[in-house]
Protein backbone atom coordinates (compact mmCIF):
# COMPACT_ATOMS: atom_id res chain seq x y z
CA UNK A 1 0.00 0.00 0.00
CA UNK A 2 2.52 2.59 0.91
CA UNK A 3 4.34 1.75 -2.42
CA UNK A 4 1.36 2.69 -4.36
CA UNK A 5 1.17 5.57 -2.07
CA UNK A 6 4.23 6.71 -2.69
CA UNK A 7 4.59 5.81 -6.66
CA UNK A 8 1.10 7.95 -6.88
CA UNK A 9 2.03 11.41 -4.67
CA UNK A 10 6.02 10.87 -6.51
CA UNK A 11 5.00 10.26 -10.46
CA UNK A 12 3.28 13.90 -10.84
CA UNK A 13 4.24 15.87 -7.94
CA UNK A 14 2.47 18.84 -9.67
CA UNK A 15 -0.47 17.56 -9.89
CA UNK A 16 -0.61 16.45 -6.37
CA UNK A 17 0.01 19.83 -5.34
CA UNK A 18 -2.74 21.50 -7.76
CA UNK A 19 -5.27 19.22 -6.05
CA UNK A 20 -4.02 20.54 -2.43
CA UNK A 21 -4.28 24.02 -3.35
CA UNK A 22 -7.31 23.29 -4.72
CA UNK A 23 -8.33 21.60 -1.34
CA UNK A 24 -7.01 24.38 0.61
CA UNK A 25 -9.14 27.40 -1.31
CA UNK A 26 -11.92 25.36 -0.85
CA UNK A 27 -11.37 25.22 2.96
CA UNK A 28 -10.71 28.59 3.41
CA UNK A 29 -13.75 29.42 1.28
CA UNK A 30 -16.42 27.14 2.57
CA UNK A 31 -15.13 26.73 6.25
CA UNK A 32 -14.43 30.12 7.20
CA UNK A 33 -17.55 30.66 9.30
CA UNK A 34 -17.31 27.38 10.96
CA UNK A 35 -17.97 29.15 14.15
CA UNK A 36 -21.19 30.58 12.85
CA UNK A 37 -22.51 27.20 12.68
CA UNK A 38 -21.49 25.61 16.29
CA UNK A 39 -23.12 26.04 19.39
CA UNK A 40 -21.92 26.48 23.12
CA UNK A 41 -24.81 24.06 24.95
CA UNK A 42 -24.39 20.54 24.47
CA UNK A 43 -23.68 19.80 28.26
CA UNK A 44 -26.87 17.64 28.89
CA UNK A 45 -27.79 13.93 28.03
CA UNK A 46 -31.05 14.59 25.76
CA UNK A 47 -32.71 11.43 27.23
CA UNK A 48 -32.05 11.77 30.68
CA UNK A 49 -35.09 12.92 32.75
CA UNK A 50 -33.80 16.12 33.50
CA UNK A 51 -33.73 16.82 29.56
CA UNK A 52 -37.35 15.38 29.89
CA UNK A 53 -38.67 17.13 32.70
CA UNK A 54 -37.17 20.71 30.73
CA UNK A 55 -39.19 19.87 27.37
CA UNK A 56 -42.39 19.27 29.22
CA UNK A 57 -41.93 22.67 31.67
CA UNK A 58 -41.48 24.41 28.73
CA UNK A 59 -44.48 23.22 26.61
CA UNK A 60 -46.67 23.73 29.60
CA UNK A 61 -45.12 27.10 31.12
CA UNK A 62 -43.50 28.13 28.10
CA UNK A 63 -39.49 28.58 27.93
CA UNK A 64 -37.54 29.35 30.59
CA UNK A 65 -35.63 32.81 30.71
CA UNK A 66 -32.52 33.34 29.02
CA UNK A 67 -32.23 37.26 29.39
CA UNK A 68 -31.68 38.74 32.63
CA UNK A 69 -31.92 42.41 33.43
CA UNK A 70 -30.78 43.90 36.79
CA UNK A 71 -31.54 47.60 37.16
CA UNK A 72 -29.97 49.73 40.16
CA UNK A 73 -31.36 52.93 41.86
CA UNK A 74 -28.57 54.88 42.44
CA UNK A 75 -29.32 57.10 45.72
CA UNK A 76 -33.06 55.75 45.98
CA UNK A 77 -35.41 52.53 45.83
CA UNK A 78 -37.01 50.40 43.41
CA UNK A 79 -40.37 51.44 44.85
CA UNK A 80 -40.14 55.06 44.90
CA UNK A 81 -42.41 56.42 42.75
CA UNK A 82 -40.03 57.63 39.90
CA UNK A 83 -38.62 54.78 40.37
CA UNK A 84 -41.73 52.92 39.26
CA UNK A 85 -42.44 55.08 36.84
CA UNK A 86 -38.99 54.38 35.03
CA UNK A 87 -38.86 50.88 35.67
CA UNK A 88 -41.87 50.34 33.82
CA UNK A 89 -41.31 52.44 31.01
CA UNK A 90 -38.27 50.26 30.97
CA UNK A 91 -40.34 47.03 30.76
CA UNK A 92 -42.79 48.08 28.33
CA UNK A 93 -39.27 48.82 26.00
CA UNK A 94 -38.39 45.05 26.40
CA UNK A 95 -42.20 43.91 26.13
CA UNK A 96 -41.77 45.38 22.79
CA UNK A 97 -38.64 44.01 21.57
CA UNK A 98 -38.90 41.80 18.77
CA UNK A 99 -39.03 38.38 19.35
CA UNK A 100 -38.89 38.70 22.86
CA UNK A 101 -41.60 37.02 25.02
CA UNK A 102 -42.56 35.89 29.03
CA UNK A 103 -41.27 39.24 29.99
CA UNK A 104 -41.62 39.23 33.88
CA UNK A 105 -40.65 41.91 35.96
CA UNK A 106 -40.57 43.62 39.35
CA UNK A 107 -43.15 46.52 38.76
CA UNK A 108 -45.50 44.31 37.37
CA UNK A 109 -46.86 42.36 40.45
CA UNK A 110 -43.87 43.41 43.54
CA UNK A 111 -42.84 39.71 43.44
CA UNK A 112 -40.79 39.66 46.39
CA UNK A 113 -38.15 37.11 44.31
CA UNK A 114 -37.65 40.22 41.73
CA UNK A 115 -36.10 42.49 44.19
CA UNK A 116 -32.87 43.06 46.11
CA UNK A 117 -33.31 42.54 50.23
CA UNK A 118 -32.03 46.43 50.29
CA UNK A 119 -34.49 47.86 48.28
CA UNK A 120 -32.31 49.38 45.57
CA UNK A 121 -32.32 47.17 42.58
CA UNK A 122 -35.06 44.64 40.62
CA UNK A 123 -34.95 42.25 37.56
CA UNK A 124 -36.40 41.83 34.71
CA UNK A 125 -36.83 38.06 33.30
CA UNK A 126 -37.86 37.41 29.38
CA UNK A 127 -37.32 34.89 27.06
CA UNK A 128 -35.48 35.97 23.56
CA UNK A 129 -36.30 33.45 20.26
CA UNK A 130 -33.62 31.83 18.19
CA UNK A 131 -30.71 29.52 18.39
CA UNK A 132 -26.94 29.74 17.76
CA UNK A 133 -25.58 33.03 15.99
CA UNK A 134 -29.00 34.43 15.19
CA UNK A 135 -29.97 35.09 19.19
CA UNK A 136 -26.45 35.92 19.98
CA UNK A 137 -27.14 38.67 17.53
CA UNK A 138 -30.56 39.33 18.90
CA UNK A 139 -29.45 39.26 22.83
CA UNK A 140 -26.25 41.70 21.54
CA UNK A 141 -29.06 44.73 20.16
CA UNK A 142 -31.13 44.50 23.08
CA UNK A 143 -28.31 44.86 25.51
CA UNK A 144 -27.22 48.25 23.33
CA UNK A 145 -31.53 48.97 23.23
CA UNK A 146 -31.96 49.03 26.89
CA UNK A 147 -28.37 50.62 27.95
CA UNK A 148 -28.03 53.44 25.43
CA UNK A 149 -31.38 55.27 25.33
CA UNK A 150 -34.21 56.57 27.68
CA UNK A 151 -33.65 57.72 31.29
CA UNK A 152 -31.15 54.53 31.60
CA UNK A 153 -27.23 53.97 31.67
CA UNK A 154 -25.57 51.76 31.23
CA UNK A 155 -22.62 49.96 34.29
CA UNK A 156 -19.42 51.26 33.41
CA UNK A 157 -18.22 49.26 36.00
CA UNK A 158 -18.89 46.17 37.52
CA UNK A 159 -21.70 46.38 40.51
CA UNK A 160 -20.77 45.50 44.03
CA UNK A 161 -21.59 42.67 45.59
CA UNK A 162 -25.39 41.55 45.98
CA UNK A 163 -27.81 41.13 48.68
CA UNK A 164 -29.69 38.06 48.85
CA UNK A 165 -33.53 38.57 48.60
CA UNK A 166 -35.84 36.86 51.01
CA UNK A 167 -36.92 33.97 49.06
CA UNK A 168 -33.71 33.38 47.04
CA UNK A 169 -31.19 31.38 48.71
CA UNK A 170 -27.64 32.14 47.64
CA UNK A 171 -26.61 35.22 46.09
CA UNK A 172 -29.67 37.42 45.30
CA UNK A 173 -31.60 37.02 42.40
CA UNK A 174 -31.99 41.03 41.79
CA UNK A 175 -28.33 41.81 43.37
CA UNK A 176 -26.20 43.56 41.19
CA UNK A 177 -24.37 40.93 40.45
CA UNK A 178 -27.44 38.24 39.34
CA UNK A 179 -27.18 39.60 35.70
CA UNK A 180 -23.28 40.82 35.60
CA UNK A 181 -21.83 43.95 34.21
CA UNK A 182 -22.55 43.13 30.37
CA UNK A 183 -23.96 46.24 29.49
CA UNK A 184 -23.52 49.46 26.83
CA UNK A 185 -24.10 52.49 26.97
CA UNK A 186 -22.38 54.95 29.59
CA UNK A 187 -23.70 56.89 32.46
CA UNK A 188 -23.01 59.79 31.04
CA UNK A 189 -23.79 63.53 32.13
CA UNK A 190 -26.64 64.51 29.16
CA UNK A 191 -28.48 61.11 30.30
CA UNK A 192 -28.84 62.04 33.37
CA UNK A 193 -29.91 65.42 32.67
CA UNK A 194 -32.83 63.99 30.63
CA UNK A 195 -33.47 61.62 33.22
CA UNK A 196 -34.31 64.61 35.39
CA UNK A 197 -36.04 66.65 33.36
CA UNK A 198 -38.62 63.40 32.65
CA UNK A 199 -38.80 63.52 36.70
CA UNK A 200 -37.59 59.80 36.81
CA UNK A 201 -34.21 58.60 37.76
CA UNK A 202 -31.10 57.32 35.60
CA UNK A 203 -31.03 54.08 36.40
CA UNK A 204 -28.36 51.74 35.83
CA UNK A 205 -28.86 48.96 33.43
CA UNK A 206 -26.91 45.89 33.83
CA UNK A 207 -27.72 42.72 31.63
CA UNK A 208 -27.16 39.34 30.92
CA UNK A 209 -28.05 35.85 30.91
CA UNK A 210 -27.78 32.38 29.29
CA UNK A 211 -28.37 33.85 25.93
CA UNK A 212 -25.35 36.65 26.49
CA UNK A 213 -23.52 34.16 28.53
CA UNK A 214 -23.87 31.72 25.26
CA UNK A 215 -22.84 34.34 22.77
CA UNK A 216 -19.85 35.66 24.90
CA UNK A 217 -18.80 32.17 25.28
CA UNK A 218 -18.63 31.68 21.51
CA UNK A 219 -16.93 35.22 20.65
CA UNK A 220 -14.05 34.54 23.28
CA UNK A 221 -13.53 30.77 21.40
CA UNK A 222 -13.20 32.19 18.52
CA UNK A 223 -11.01 35.09 19.86
CA UNK A 224 -8.71 32.31 21.60
CA UNK A 225 -8.45 30.86 18.51
CA UNK A 226 -6.96 33.49 16.55
CA UNK A 227 -4.53 34.36 19.49
CA UNK A 228 -3.51 31.51 19.73
CA UNK A 229 -2.60 31.27 16.05
CA UNK A 230 -0.81 34.68 16.17
CA UNK A 231 0.75 32.91 18.91
CA UNK A 232 1.85 29.53 18.53
CA UNK A 233 3.00 29.23 14.35
CA UNK A 234 5.53 31.85 14.74
CA UNK A 235 6.78 30.30 18.06
CA UNK A 236 6.66 26.68 16.48
CA UNK A 237 8.75 28.33 12.82
CA UNK A 238 11.37 29.37 15.41
CA UNK A 239 11.46 26.06 16.77
CA UNK A 240 11.69 24.30 13.25
CA UNK A 241 14.59 26.25 12.03
CA UNK A 242 16.25 25.45 15.65
CA UNK A 243 15.70 21.94 14.91
CA UNK A 244 16.74 21.43 10.75
CA UNK A 245 18.60 24.45 10.55
CA UNK A 246 17.03 25.21 7.14
CA UNK A 247 13.84 27.59 6.82
CA UNK A 248 12.60 25.88 4.04
CA UNK A 249 12.64 22.51 5.98
CA UNK A 250 10.89 23.89 8.59
CA UNK A 251 8.09 25.29 6.78
CA UNK A 252 7.53 22.04 5.07
CA UNK A 253 5.77 20.61 8.58
CA UNK A 254 3.66 23.63 9.71
CA UNK A 255 2.67 23.43 5.71
CA UNK A 256 0.80 20.01 7.37
CA UNK A 257 -0.57 21.68 10.32
CA UNK A 258 -2.44 24.33 8.43
CA UNK A 259 -3.62 22.08 5.94
CA UNK A 260 -5.08 19.80 8.69
CA UNK A 261 -6.55 22.72 10.39
CA UNK A 262 -8.54 24.25 6.99
CA UNK A 263 -9.78 21.02 5.97
CA UNK A 264 -11.06 20.23 9.75
CA UNK A 265 -13.15 23.34 9.97
CA UNK A 266 -14.46 22.40 6.53
CA UNK A 267 -15.55 19.05 8.26
CA UNK A 268 -17.25 20.92 10.99
CA UNK A 269 -18.65 23.56 9.14
CA UNK A 270 -20.65 21.00 6.67
CA UNK A 271 -21.50 18.98 9.90
CA UNK A 272 -22.66 22.01 11.80
CA UNK A 273 -25.25 22.28 9.10
CA UNK A 274 -26.86 18.68 9.78
CA UNK A 275 -26.17 18.70 13.68
CA UNK A 276 -25.61 20.06 16.69
CA UNK A 277 -21.65 20.85 17.28
CA UNK A 278 -19.77 22.47 19.64
CA UNK A 279 -18.09 25.57 19.59
CA UNK A 280 -15.22 24.71 21.67
CA UNK A 281 -14.29 21.63 19.03
CA UNK A 282 -12.13 24.64 17.21
CA UNK A 283 -9.90 24.91 20.29
CA UNK A 284 -8.83 20.87 19.47
CA UNK A 285 -8.71 21.22 16.09
CA UNK A 286 -5.61 23.89 16.48
CA UNK A 287 -3.91 21.85 19.01
CA UNK A 288 -4.04 18.74 17.09
CA UNK A 289 -3.61 20.14 13.81
CA UNK A 290 -0.57 21.60 14.80
CA UNK A 291 0.41 19.16 17.17
CA UNK A 292 0.18 16.00 15.10
CA UNK A 293 0.70 17.90 11.47
CA UNK A 294 4.17 19.06 12.51
CA UNK A 295 5.11 15.51 14.09
CA UNK A 296 4.18 13.78 11.01
CA UNK A 297 5.99 16.29 8.78
CA UNK A 298 8.97 16.11 10.89
CA UNK A 299 9.03 12.38 10.72
CA UNK A 300 8.53 12.77 6.61
CA UNK A 301 11.22 15.60 6.37
CA UNK A 302 13.81 13.76 8.63
CA UNK A 303 13.84 10.66 6.63
CA UNK A 304 14.11 12.16 3.48
CA UNK A 305 16.80 14.33 4.68
CA UNK A 306 18.86 11.31 5.77
CA UNK A 307 17.52 9.55 2.11
CA UNK A 308 19.38 12.31 0.14
CA UNK A 309 22.22 12.87 2.42
CA UNK A 310 22.75 8.60 1.48
CA UNK A 311 22.80 9.14 -1.84
CA UNK A 312 19.66 8.71 -3.36
CA UNK A 313 17.99 10.70 -6.12
CA UNK A 314 14.85 13.30 -4.88
CA UNK A 315 11.87 10.86 -6.37
CA UNK A 316 13.69 7.62 -4.91
CA UNK A 317 14.43 9.53 -1.61
CA UNK A 318 10.89 10.19 -1.61
CA UNK A 319 9.86 6.52 -1.86
CA UNK A 320 11.69 4.95 0.50
CA UNK A 321 10.46 7.79 3.16
CA UNK A 322 6.77 6.56 2.44
CA UNK A 323 7.74 3.06 2.94
CA UNK A 324 9.20 3.53 6.15
CA UNK A 325 8.13 6.70 7.88
CA UNK A 326 4.54 6.09 6.10
CA UNK A 327 3.73 2.95 8.65
CA UNK A 328 4.65 5.13 11.38
CA UNK A 329 2.37 7.78 10.37
CA UNK A 330 -0.32 5.43 9.49
CA UNK A 331 -0.15 3.14 12.78
CA UNK A 332 -0.29 6.78 14.91
CA UNK A 333 -3.21 8.17 13.16
CA UNK A 334 -5.42 5.11 13.43
CA UNK A 335 -4.36 4.58 17.18
CA UNK A 336 -5.32 8.18 17.60
CA UNK A 337 -8.71 8.28 15.80
CA UNK A 338 -9.51 5.24 17.84
CA UNK A 339 -9.12 6.70 20.99
CA UNK A 340 -11.17 9.80 20.24
CA UNK A 341 -13.88 7.60 18.14
CA UNK A 342 -15.17 6.53 22.19
CA UNK A 343 -16.15 9.76 22.61
CA UNK A 344 -18.90 9.17 20.12
CA UNK A 345 -20.89 6.39 22.37
CA UNK A 346 -21.97 9.83 24.65
CA UNK A 347 -24.91 11.65 24.32
CA UNK A 348 -24.34 15.02 25.06
CA UNK A 349 -23.14 16.54 21.79
CA UNK A 350 -20.26 18.52 23.77
CA UNK A 351 -18.57 15.79 23.89
CA UNK A 352 -19.14 14.44 20.87
CA UNK A 353 -17.50 17.19 19.01
CA UNK A 354 -14.43 16.56 20.32
CA UNK A 355 -14.83 13.20 18.14
CA UNK A 356 -15.91 15.00 14.90
CA UNK A 357 -12.85 17.40 15.17
CA UNK A 358 -10.50 15.60 16.42
CA UNK A 359 -10.87 12.36 13.71
CA UNK A 360 -10.82 14.51 10.83
CA UNK A 361 -8.25 16.45 11.54
CA UNK A 362 -5.99 13.42 12.77
CA UNK A 363 -7.43 11.82 9.13
CA UNK A 364 -6.49 14.81 7.19
CA UNK A 365 -2.68 15.06 8.72
CA UNK A 366 -1.60 12.01 7.69
CA UNK A 367 -3.14 12.10 4.95
CA UNK A 368 -1.75 15.32 3.68
CA UNK A 369 1.81 14.05 5.44
CA UNK A 370 1.28 10.74 2.87
CA UNK A 371 0.75 13.03 -0.36
CA UNK A 372 1.05 16.18 -0.18
CA UNK A 373 4.43 15.85 1.47
CA UNK A 374 6.53 13.43 -0.62
CA UNK A 375 5.35 15.74 -3.67
CA UNK A 376 6.58 18.85 -2.71
CA UNK A 377 10.06 16.55 -1.42
CA UNK A 378 10.28 15.68 -5.22
CA UNK A 379 10.39 18.75 -6.50
CA UNK A 380 12.43 20.61 -3.76
CA UNK A 381 15.34 17.84 -3.85
CA UNK A 382 18.26 18.77 -1.94
CA UNK A 383 16.77 22.49 -1.81
CA UNK A 384 15.04 21.13 1.18
CA UNK A 385 18.04 22.44 3.00
CA UNK A 386 18.03 26.24 1.25
CA UNK A 387 18.05 29.27 3.37
CA UNK A 388 20.16 27.59 5.94
CA UNK A 389 21.39 28.65 9.27
CA UNK A 390 24.52 29.05 10.32
CA UNK A 391 25.06 25.47 11.87
CA UNK A 392 23.13 24.06 8.89
CA UNK A 393 26.37 21.49 7.89
CA UNK A 394 25.87 19.31 10.91
CA UNK A 395 22.14 19.19 10.85
CA UNK A 396 21.61 18.32 7.11
CA UNK A 397 24.43 15.49 7.20
CA UNK A 398 22.28 13.75 9.43
CA UNK A 399 24.88 12.75 11.91
CA UNK A 400 23.61 11.65 15.14
CA UNK A 401 23.90 14.34 18.02
CA UNK A 402 26.74 13.07 20.53
CA UNK A 403 24.80 14.39 23.36
CA UNK A 404 21.43 12.81 22.77
CA UNK A 405 23.68 9.47 22.17
CA UNK A 406 25.04 9.59 25.40
CA UNK A 407 22.32 10.34 27.44
CA UNK A 408 20.34 7.48 25.47
CA UNK A 409 22.80 5.36 26.72
CA UNK A 410 22.87 6.05 30.19
CA UNK A 411 19.56 5.46 30.05
CA UNK A 412 19.37 2.46 28.79
CA UNK A 413 22.12 1.49 31.26
CA UNK A 414 19.88 2.62 34.05
CA UNK A 415 16.74 2.99 33.44
CA UNK A 416 15.25 2.99 37.05
CA UNK A 417 17.37 5.36 38.05
CA UNK A 418 16.72 7.23 35.33
CA UNK A 419 13.11 7.21 35.50
CA UNK A 420 12.84 8.21 39.03
CA UNK A 421 13.61 11.87 38.47
CA UNK A 422 11.47 12.13 35.64
CA UNK A 423 8.39 10.45 37.44
CA UNK A 424 8.41 12.78 40.43
CA UNK A 425 8.62 15.74 38.32
CA UNK A 426 5.60 14.64 36.34
CA UNK A 427 3.97 14.24 40.18
CA UNK A 428 4.65 17.77 41.04
CA UNK A 429 3.34 19.35 38.23
CA UNK A 430 -0.04 17.31 38.48
CA UNK A 431 -0.37 18.08 41.84
CA UNK A 432 -2.27 20.75 41.61
CA UNK A 433 -5.35 18.74 39.41
CA UNK A 434 -5.98 16.74 42.51
CA UNK A 435 -7.68 19.96 44.24
CA UNK A 436 -9.32 21.34 40.52
CA UNK A 437 -12.64 22.35 40.31
CA UNK A 438 -14.61 21.13 37.31
CA UNK A 439 -17.58 22.69 35.97
CA UNK A 440 -19.71 23.56 32.75
CA UNK A 441 -19.12 27.57 31.72
CA UNK A 442 -22.78 27.89 32.77
CA UNK A 443 -21.65 28.83 36.30
CA UNK A 444 -19.32 31.94 35.48
CA UNK A 445 -16.50 30.36 36.51
CA UNK A 446 -14.43 30.54 33.50
CA UNK A 447 -16.07 33.80 32.50
CA UNK A 448 -14.13 37.97 33.17
CA UNK A 449 -15.95 39.42 36.08
CA UNK A 450 -17.15 41.83 33.77
CA UNK A 451 -19.05 39.09 31.63
CA UNK A 452 -22.66 38.79 30.90
CA UNK A 453 -22.19 35.25 32.90
CA UNK A 454 -21.41 36.40 36.53
CA UNK A 455 -22.38 33.37 39.11
CA UNK A 456 -25.84 34.98 40.42
CA UNK A 457 -27.40 35.09 36.80
CA UNK A 458 -27.76 31.31 37.11
CA UNK A 459 -29.66 31.72 40.94
CA UNK A 460 -31.60 34.77 39.22
CA UNK A 461 -33.31 32.24 36.85
CA UNK A 462 -33.94 29.36 39.00
CA UNK A 463 -35.54 31.87 41.45
CA UNK A 464 -37.69 33.49 38.23
CA UNK A 465 -39.29 29.92 37.50
CA UNK A 466 -40.82 30.10 40.87
CA UNK A 467 -42.62 33.18 41.04
CA UNK A 468 -45.63 33.78 39.33
CA UNK A 469 -45.92 35.52 35.61
CA UNK A 470 -46.48 39.18 35.48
Amino acid sequence: MFCWIGEAATRRPRLVLFGAFVFLVLCVALGAGAGGRLKTQGYDDPRSDSSFAARVTAEHLGAAPNLVVVVQVPGGFVDDAAAQRAGEDLTRRLAAQPQVSAVSSYWRGRAAELRSRDGRSAMLLAHVDGTGEELGGRVKRLREALTAAGPYTGGSSAPGPSTAGPSTPGPSAAGPSAAGSSTGGSPAGGSSARAAAKGMPALKVHVGGPALVDAELQDLSESDLKRAEAVVLPGTLILLVLVFGSVVAALLPLLIGVLSIAGTLLVLSVLGRVTDVSVFALNLTTVLGLGLGIDYGLLIVSRFREEITGGHSARDAALRTVRTAGHTIVFSAATVCAALATLLVFPPYFLRSFAYAGIAVVAIAAVAALTIMPALLTLLGKRVNAWPVPWRRRVQAGCASRWWEALARRVVRRPVLAAVPVIGLLAVLAAPFAHAGFATPTTGRCRPARSAGRPGTWCAVSSARAAPGH
